[in-house]
C-alpha cells in the first residue's frame, strides 16, 4: 500500500511537469489528488500496525486499497494518451495553420471530460476515507516507530558471530588450541584475575581464528577455573564505548534469563516459533522491560483461521517488530505461490518497481539488498543455495503475510482436484485484485458467485496446470488486467483479446487450442511491458499486422516467442523500419530457452534466437539494424545451417556472444574479430568444428572464455595467450586436444583456470607458473596427465586446487606447500596422493 501511494505520487510529479499544467478541467484534480495522498501516507504505519486489534480498521486499510488500484488505472490511461496526442497533434500541425486549434485537441475534449470525472470521484471516495481516520484514532507515526528506508537495514545488523560450534572438527588446530588454552589456565592459576592478560588471535581471513575462540570458550576444562563466561562479537573496526556496551549487554542476558524461559514456554517447543522469537529477542535490549513487554504482548492470544496459535503468535511478533519499510516487501512475497523459490536478483528488482524501496540518492538494488537480508536473519525468510541465492517463505508465514494483504490477493491452489468438482463455483470477494488458480487436474469450467457478481477489481490472473479446463467464466473482463499468465491449459479453445489497453504482463504458454490470429488487440496494448508466448501452435500473424501492434508496444521491454518461426522473420522486417526503444530482451527459439534472464546488460538489449535455414537466417538480417542496442547474443544452428548469419557482425556493441547447439557448423567466420567489445564468448557443444580463426586478436576486451564440448577441436590458435583482459578462461570435453598452446605473451590477468575432461592431454605448459593473478585452478578427468608442471611454484596467489579423477598424476612436490595464500584444496579419486600429501599442506 505505502508502495502504491509513492508511485501515484511520483506519476503525478511526472504529469505536472509534462502536459497537466496546460489543461485547467484535468490539473486542478490532480493537485487535489496529490495532496490527499501526501496526507493519508504518514497514516498507513499506524493502521497497519492497529489492523490486528480492529477488523475495522482492516477494512479501511481495503477500501483504501481499492481507491489507490483505481486511481493508478486512471492515472497511467490518462498519461498515455496524452503521450499519443502529443504525436498525433504533431503530425496535425503541419496539415492545419497554426492559428487554429488542432484537430487532435478538439477530438479529445469528451475524453478529458471524461478523465476529470473519473479523478474527481476518486477524490471523494479519498475524502469520505480520510474523514474516518479520527473514528480509529489514526496518527501519523514520527520517532523511532517511523525510520528511513536508509536505516531500516541497521535494525538487523548482519555477520554476528556466536559461541556455537559449527565446525566440531577441526584439524591441524590442535597444538594451537593447546597453547591458547594453556595460557588461558595460566592466568587463572598465577592469580592474574583481576589484571588478566589480552590474548589475540591474529591472522588473515578464514584461516580459523573465530573457529579457535569457539574452541577455548567450549573446552570443559577451562569452565572448571571459571565462574563467568560471556561470548561478544566485535565489529570489525570496534569503538572501546561499543565494545564496552556489548559486554554489558551479555551481564545483563543472565538478569532476563527467567523472563527468557517464560517466552521460551509460550513457543510450546516449536521450532520455527523458537526460530523467530529468538531472532526477534537477539535484536532487542536485554533489560527485563522490554523482554517483559514481549511476554505480556496481545499477541500471544492472537489466532489466524485454525493455524497453531503459538506459531501465528510468534509469526506477528516478529512481524510486528519490524520497520514497515520491511513490512510490505515481506507480504508482498505471499503472491508467489507456496514453496516457491524466488531468485536474489529478480525479487529485489520486483521491489524497486513495487515502490517498497527509496529512490532519494540511494542505490535502490543495494538498499534492497539489504532489506532482504534483514528479512532473512530475523528467519522470516528462508534461505536456499543452488548455483545461487534463492529466498522462499515457510507455509506458514505464507498464510499469514496472505491475511496481513486481505483481499489483495486470492490463490486457489489449495483447492485440489481431489476436492473440486468439474464445475465448480468459486465464491470469491468483489475486491480480489489478483486471483491465482494452479494445478486443478480436475477443473473443466468455474463460474462466479451465485448472485452473478464478478470481480470488477481483478488486475492480474494467473492460471496454471489445469489440463481439463475448457473455458473461462463468463463476464471475465480480461481487458481491466494489468497481468495475465496462462499455462498448460491443453484444451482451452478461446480467450477474448479484443482489447488490452491496460495490460502490462502477458504470458501464455502450452494452449494448444487456442487460435490467435492476426493480433488485433495488441494494437491496443500500449502499456504492454512483457510479452511472452510460447507452445502457440494456432498463433498466425502475418509481418503488416505484426508491424502494426509492435508499433504501439512503445514500453515493452520483454518479448518472448517460442515455436514461432514465422514471427521471428516478421519481427526482423519489422525492425527494418521501427525500433522498440525499450526492448531489452528477445528470445525467440524453438527448443528450451537456455539464456539467463538475469545475466545481462541493463542499457542493451538481449537476444536468443534459433535459425531453422539458410534462408531464415538471411531473412533474419534485420535484426542487424539493432546495431549498438545489442548487447547479447545466443545463437543456435539447426541441422539445414552450417554458418554463421553474417548480420551478426553489425552488432557492434555486443558484449556476450555464445554459440551453441549447432550440429553443422564446421568453421567459424574471420568477422568474429571485429566484434570488439565482446567481453564474453562462449562456445558450446558444436560436434563439427575443427578449429577457431586465426586472427582474433583484436578481442581486447574478452574477459572470459568457455570452449565446451566439442570434440573434433585438435588444437587452440596462439592469440588466446594475447588476450590481455581474459580473466575466466575454461576448456571442457575437448576429446582431440592433445595440447594448450605454446606462449603466454600477454596473458597476465587470467585469475582463474578450468580444464576438464580432456583425455588426450599429456602435460600442462610451463607456463602456467607465469599466471601471477591466478586465483583458481581446476583440474579434472586427465587420465594421461602425469604431472603439474615445476612452474607452479611461482603461483603466489592461488588459492583454491582442485585435482580430481586424474590417475596417473605423480604424488604432488613438496613445494605445493609453499603457497601461502590457499584457502580451499579438493582431491578426489587420485590415487598416486595416498599418503604422500605435503607436509606444509
Amino acid at each position: 500500500m505505502e508502495g502504491v501511494v509513492s508511485i501515484l505520487l511520483e506519476k503525478l510529479t511526472d504529469l505536472w511537469f509534462g502536459k497537466a499544467e496546460e489543461l485547467a478541467s484535468v490539473s486542478g484534480e490532480l493537485l487535489k489528488l496529490g495532496s490527499q495522498l501526501k496526507a493519508i501516507q504518514p497514516l498507513l504505519e499506524d493502521a497497519h500496525d492497529k489492523q490486528f486489534a480492529s477488523a475495522h480498521i482492516k477494512e479501511w486499510i481495503s477500501r483504501l486499497n481499492e481507491v489507490l488500484y483505481d486511481a493508478e488505472d486512471v492515472i497511467d490511461l490518462y498519461r498515455v494518451r496524452i503521450e499519443s496526442n502529443s504525436v498525433d497533434a504533431r503530425a496535425e500541425k503541419r496539415k492545419v495553420t497554426k492559428f487554429l486549434p488542432s484537430f487532435s485537441e478538439c477530438r479529445n475534449l469528451p475524453f478529458l471530460s471524461e478523465i476529470s470525472s473519473e479523478i474527481k470521484a476518486i477524490n471523494e471516495r479519498l475524502s469520505m476515507i480520510w474523514k474516518e481516520k479520527d473514528l480509529y484514532g489514526l496518527v501519523p507515526l514520527v520517532g523511532d516507530r517511523s525510520r528511513s528506508p536508509q536505516h531500516t537495514a541497521e535494525v538487523y545488523p548482519n555477520h554476528q558471530t556466536t559461541s556455537y560450534i559449527t565446525e566440531p572438527h577441526v584439524f591441524g588446530r590442535e597444538r594451537d588450541e593447546e597453547l591458547l588454552i594453556e595460557w588461558l589456565k595460566k592466568d587463572v592459576c598465577e592469580g592474574r584475575g583481576e589484571n588478566a592478560r589480552v590474548i589475540a588471535i591474529v591472522g588473515m581471513g578464514g584461516v580459523g581464528k573465530t573457529t579457535l575462540a569457539k574452541k577455548a570458550y567450549n573446552n570443559s576444562s577451562i569452565k572448571e577455573h571459571l565462574e563467568k563466561f560471556m561470548w561478544v562479537c566485535a565489529s570489525e573496526i570496534p569503538q572501546a564505548f561499543h565494545l564496552f556496551k556489548h559486554v554489558l549487554e551479555a551481564a545483563e542476558l543472565a538478569r532476563v534469563e527467567d523472563i527468557g524461559r517464560i517466552i521460551v514456554g509460550k513457543c510450546r517447543g516449536l521450532p520455527l516459533a523458537l526460530g523467530l522469537v529468538a531472532s526477534m529477542l537477539r535484536h532487542k535490549k536485554r533489560e527485563r522491560p522490554i523482554w517483559q513487554e514481549v511476554v505480556s504482548s496481545p499477541l500471544w492470544s492472537w489466532k489466524q483461521s485454525n493455524n497453531e496459535n503459538s506459531i501465528i503468535s510468534a509469526i506477528a511478533l516478529s512481524y510486528m517488530s519490524l520497520p514497515f519499510a520491511l513490512k510490505q516487501c515481506l507480504t508482498y512475497l505471499c503472491t508467489f505461490p507456496k514453496d516457491f523459490k524466488i531468485e536474489k536478483h529478480f525479487l529485489l528488482r520486483l521491489w524497486e518497481a513495487e515502490g517498497f524501496v527509496s529512490k532519494d540518492g540511494v542505490d535502490t538494488e543495494a538498499l534492497a539488498g539489504q532489506y532482504l537480508e534483514a528479512l532473512a536473519n530475523c528467519s522470516l525468510v528462508q534461505v536456499e543455495q543452488y548455483k545461487t541465492t534463492y529466498y522462499r517463505l515457510h507455509d506458514i508465514v505464507h498464510d499469514f503475510a496472505t491475511y496481513i494483504r486481505g483481499h489483495d490477493c486470492a490463490d486457489a491452489a489449495s483447492l485440489t482436484s481431489a476436492n473440486v468438482s468439474h464445475q465448480p463455483r468459486f465464491f470469491f470477494s468483489s475486491r480480489i485484485e489478483e486471483l491465482v488458480i494452479r494445478d486443478m487436474k480436475s477443473l473443466e469450467e468455474w463460474s462466479f458467485n451465485a448472485d452473478g457478481r464478478t470481480m470488477p477489481r481483478l488486475r492480474n490472473l494467473t492460471v496454471y496446470d489445469c489440463p481439463k479446463l475448457r473455458r473461462l467464466p463468463d463476464g471475465l473482463q480480461l481487458n481491466r488486467l494489468h497481468k495475465l499468465k496462462m499455462k498448460n491449459l491443453f484444451i482451452l479453445d478461446y480467450i477474448c483479446l479484443t482489447s488490452l489497453e491496460n495490460m502490462r504482463k502477458l504470458k501464455l504458454s502450452a494452449l494448444n487450442k487456442i487460435n490467435i490470429r492476426g493480433l488485433h488487440g495488441f494494437k491496443t496494448a500500449n502499456m504492454l511491458q512483457k510479452l511472452d508466448l510460447k507452445g502457440l501452435p494456432k498463433l498466425d500473424v502475418e509481418s503488416k499486422s505484426l508491424e502494426q501492434a509492435l508499433q504501439v508496444m512503445n514500453q515493452v521491454t520483454v518479448l518472448i516467442l517460442q515455436d514461432c518461426h514465422t514471427v521471428a522473420e516478421s519481427i526482423a522486417d519489422v525492425f527494418k523500419c521501427h525500433h522498440l526503444p525499450n526492448l531489452r530482451l528477445l528470445k525467440i527459439f524453438s527448443t528450451v530457452s537456455l539464456m539467463d534472464d538475469m545475466d545481462r546488460g541493463r542499457s542493451s538489449v538481449a537476444f536468443e534466437l534459433e535459425v531453422d535455414s539458410v534462408e531464415m537466417g538471411i531473412r533474419l538480417s534485420g535484426f542487424g539494424n539493432i546495431g549498438d542496442r545489442a548487447g547479447h547474443l545466443c545463437i543456435r544452428l539447426s541441422n539445414e545451417v552450417d554458418y554463421l548469419p553474417e548480420w551478426i557482425q553489425d552488432l557492434h556493441q555486443l558484449h556476450y556472444l555464445e554459440i551453441r547447439d549447432s550440429p553443422r557448423l564446421s568453421c567459424l567466420s574471420e568477422w568474429l574479430g571485429k566484434l570488439s567489445k565482446l567481453q564474453r564468448l562462449r562456445l558450446y557443444n558444436l560436434p563439427e568444428l575443427r578449429g577457431l580463426p586465426d586472427k582474433m586478436e583484436a578481442l581486447t576486451q574478452l574477459q572470459e572464455l568457455k570452449i565446451q564440448e566439442i570434440p573434433r577441436l585438435t588444437h587452440l590458435p596462439t592469440w588466446l595467450g594475447k588476450l590481455s583482459k581474459l580473466q575466466r578462461l575454461a576448456l571442457e570435453n575437448l576429446s582431440e586436444l592433445r595440447s594448450l598452446w605454446d606462449e603466454i605473451n600477454t596473458l597476465t590477468q587470467l585469475e582463474q583456470l578450468f580444464i576438464y575432461n580432456i583425455p588426450k592431454l599429456t602435460n600442462l605448459p610451463e607456463w602456467l607458473g607465469k599466471l601471477s593473478k591466478l586465483q583458481g585452478l581446476y583440474l579434472w578427468h586427465l587420465p594421461e596427465l602425469r604431472s603439474l608442471p615445476e612452474g607452479m611454484k611461482n603461483l603466489t596467489q592461488l588459492q583454491e586446487l582442485e585435482i580430481k579423477y586424474i590417475p596417473r598424476l605423480a604424488p604432488l612436490p613438496d613445494w605445493l606447500g609453499n603457497l601461502s595464500k590457499f584457502r580451499r584444496i579438493s582431491f578426489c579419486h587420485v590415487p598416486q596422493l595416498n599418503d604422500t600429501i605435503p607436509h606444509a599442506i
